[in-house]
């Protein structure tokens, strides 16, 4: 059974993921080891707080603790207690051998405890005012100011009741286990101002790095490749987050690991599934919103160096809110609020964790029942709506046109007569049916010093299904940026594009129709071989596997590319890596191809292999070519268009230009010297011979001229030069020729300018 195209597509993009984090892993495994690091420093933070009060242990206070640092204690009893309180002083002098001192009255006893100098002698004292065998009141005193032992009120006590209860039973003794509460309490509250902010940047940060690979793939064009290719884009987002979540969940469970490994209460005590779940959730919550702040930045440069200083200051503006303004005391339902923005949910989850793990013991499972149940349908929730609204900002950023200029004047200048009649043509709405059509186009763009300047200058043409229609132009013609705006890689200002009588409205409507060979290589994947870009755009393009295989070993004989079949994009030399370019953009059965530029940076022997394989997979299929090189145009094209400064200047076949723009011959003479009368003799025989002449250049030793061709054959051009060649005037050899498309492009440029 074969997969569906959900499977295919969805297993090309994690396909793409997994081999370029082989490839290149220094990335994800500095980020991992950074988060991980701030977990092992919360752990060691944890060690540092809690280890006082781990567990609870019995006490080993005795009477004689007191005995050997020289401690007093005073005592009172009335009448009726008399007794008893010199029974609990002769036994506490029998266990310690201190002097116990017994007041008379109860004035006496308050004198000398509140009113001594000094006031770490007296740290105990005991007022009875009754006593029988089944209850006793009375008041126990305790000086706090204690320095010299480490000495507290409960073992005080425990040490008193253990008195007492032998009175009634002598054989018997009174041992108490102590849970330090209050010390917990403190070192859970001092735990919670910056342990929850340490696991916050070793969560959070680390998510910045998801958005480089998506960024990247947008600005160099590889998504929009693979969007032409037959890639859905909610299909390449799912991918990447199933991808980025399996990473991002292997350092949280890695980060959750470290800290029950340093037994950090706040996880360990009563809080082991509550976290678990908190660290595991956290993905899904973070993720979506890396992915929407991602379509805000179009340069990886931008993303790298802003995205983490904005994940930054949400990670730290809710904790100062919390810590600075509230003093960290905030009520668990507040804090439930803020939990929304993803940092401070999992710092909020780890405070709340902090406090349970000095409360009572609960079951694990009751994590279900409690807030950390919201805190979990936050972290899902959220994540949901930050990834609808990614899709909103996706969709309003596909169908936003460039500046609005729709009130600006178009610009008026005169008009080719075949030109004109192309527009006229067009803007008829007769060749709607065609693969092209443009009509009006403009493309504004605003330079650095907020001037606005047409890249694209109201273009109206059409190209016929199955013809290859050449654009010529100079470097800055606007040809790239007509091809850029008719494939939707960027959005137009004002006009209408058609292919194949389907409006285009927003730049995803394209991409059904075409392929793309862009001018630079920057839409190939460097991680990747041309043997898994083949398998990759193979399978997009709807390829069987054998069927993919017997085509892609066509291309790689035709191009040559089998011997570097295996190598790393980056590792290609520019012209290889080029003819993968070519290849890929004749790959599958898109109806229209752009190939902008394909062969400029290709050897001669490169570009007669790309030529011939332009010409062997065009049948049938419609081709815009941008070009500089006129051979090329001459030899590859049916229908050619020039243009200048963003406008066509010039529109038909390469032999109707060169009959309309081809008005001289043009010969090039050599001279038997460069002296100037020698130059002087030459000029005079050619002005003669053929009026209305002109020098079209001069080097040493040779000359070039153009000779009107309505006045004379070029025949006629060639029997006179070579019958007075051995005259003695002054050349030595010459040649004649038509002209060009060279000549042609050359002579309207010069049109233009004037």
């Amino acid at each position: 059974m074969g997969l569906s195209r959900f499977q295919i597509e969805f297993h090309v993009v994690f396909y793409k993921r997994w081999f370029e984090l082989i490839h290149y892993p220094t990335l994800f495994i500095a980020y991992g080891i950074a988060s991980i690091l701030f977990s092992v420093l919360t752990g060691v933070l944890s060690i540092l707080l809690y280890n006082s009060w781990n567990s609870s242990t019995k006490s080993d206070f005795s009477w004689e603790t007191l005995a050997t640092n020289g401690q007093k204690f005073l005592f009172y009893g009335n009448e009726t207690t008399q007794p008893t309180i010199k029974s609990v002083a002769e036994t506490i002098q029998q266990q310690s051998g201190l002097t116990a001192v017994v007041f008379d009255t109860l004035e006496e006893f308050e004198n000398e405890f509140f009113e001594t100098t000094d006031q770490n002698l007296y740290c105990f004292g005991l007022a009875v005012d009754y006593f029988n065998p089944l209850a006793l009141y009375g008041t126990v005193y305790f000086n706090s100011t204690v320095s010299k032992t480490e000495i507290s009120q409960a073992e005080i006590t425990s040490c008193l009741l253990d008195v007492l209860y032998k009175l009634t039973s002598p054989q018997s003794s009174v041992k108490f286990h102590y849970e330090p509460l209050n010390s917990g309490f403190r070192s859970a509250e001092l735990w919670s101002y910056f342990g929850p902010l340490l696991m916050s940047v070793a969560t959070n940060y680390i998510g910045a790095i998801f958005a480089f690979q998506v960024v990247e793939d947008r600005e160099n064009y590889r998504l929009h490749t693979m969007l032409t290719s037959g890639l859905r884009l909610w299909v390449y987002w799912f991918a990447n987050f199933v991808f980025d979540l399996c990473l991002y969940e292997f350092i949280n469970i890695i980060n959750w690991i470290v800290l029950v490994a340093f037994r950090t209460d706040a996880v360990i005590q009563n809080n082991w599934m509550a976290t678990f779940f908190l660290f595991v959730f956290q993905p899904l919550h973070l993720l979506p919103l890396i992915y929407s702040l991602s379509l805000f930045f179009d340069t990886l440069f931008s993303v790298s160096g802003f995205l983490q200083n904005v994940i930054l200051m949400i990670i730290l503006i809710p904790y100062f809110i919390v810590t600075l303004v509230f003093d960290n005391v905030i009520s668990d339902e507040t804090a439930l609020y803020i939990s929304v923005v993803p940092p401070y949910n999992i710092q909020n989850g780890l405070r709340m964790a902090a406090k349970r793990a000095v409360g009572k013991p609960i079951d694990a499972k009751e994590v279900w029942t409690d807030k950390f149940v919201i805190l979990y349908a936050e972290e899902i929730i959220v994540g949901i709506i930050f990834a609808i609204f990614g899709f909103i900002v996706q969709y309003v950023k596909g169908r936003t046109r460039g500046l609005n200029v729709k009130d600006s004047k178009k610009d008026t200048y005169e008009m080719d007569e075949d030109v004109a009649t192309l527009q006229e043509e067009v803007l008829s709405g007769n060749q709607d049916d065609q693969a092209i059509v443009v009509k009006r186009l403009d493309k504004v763009y605003v330079d650095s010093y907020g001037n606005l300047f047409k890249a694209v200058n109201n273009v109206s043409l059409y190209v016929q299904t199955g013809e290859i229609f050449g654009v010529l132009g100079a470097n800055g013609a606007g040809k790239t940026t007509l091809m850029s705006v008719i494939t939707g890689r960027t959005t137009l200002t004002s006009g209408e594009i058609l292919l194949f009588n389907h409006k285009i409205i927003q730049p995803s409507d394209a991409e059904r129709f075409v392929s793309i060979c862009p001018q630079f290589d920057t839409h190939l994947f460097p991680l990747l071989t041309p043997r898994q870009h083949f398998w990759i755009y193979g399978l997009l393009k709807g390829y069987e596997i054998k069927e993919l295989e017997k085509e892609v070993s066509e291309y790689e004989d035709l191009m040559n590319l089998g011997i570097h079949r295996n190598k790393l994009v980056k590792e290609l030399s520019g012209g290889n890596a080029r003819k993968l370019s070519i290849s890929l953009a004749f790959l599958g059965n898109s109806p229209i191809i752009f190939l902008d530029e394909p062969t400029a940076s290709l050897d001669p022997v490169a570009r007669l292999q790309a030529q011939a394989l332009i010409e062997q997979k065009a049948h049938g299929r419609t081709i815009l070519l941008c070009t500089h090189l006129l051979s090329e145009a001459e030899k590859l094209c049916d229908r050619i268009c020039i243009m200048l400064t963003g406008r066509i200047h010039a529109f038909g076949t390469h032999q109707h230009l060169s009959d309309k723009y081809g008005k001289s011959w043009k010969i090039d003479l050599g001279l038997e010297s460069d002296e100037e009368s020698c130059r002087e003799k030459v000029h005079s025989f050619i002005q003669k011979e053929f009026p209305g002449s002109e020098i079209a250049g001069s080097r040493f030793a040779s000359v070039t001229y153009n000779i009107p061709s309505a006045s004379i054959q070029l025949s006629e051009v060639f029997l006179t030069l070579n019958n007075n060649k051995d005259n003695g005037i002054g050349y030595t050899y010459f040649t004649c020729s038509m002209s060009t498309l060279e000549r042609v492009f050359l002579d309207i440029v010069m049109q233009a300018e004037s």
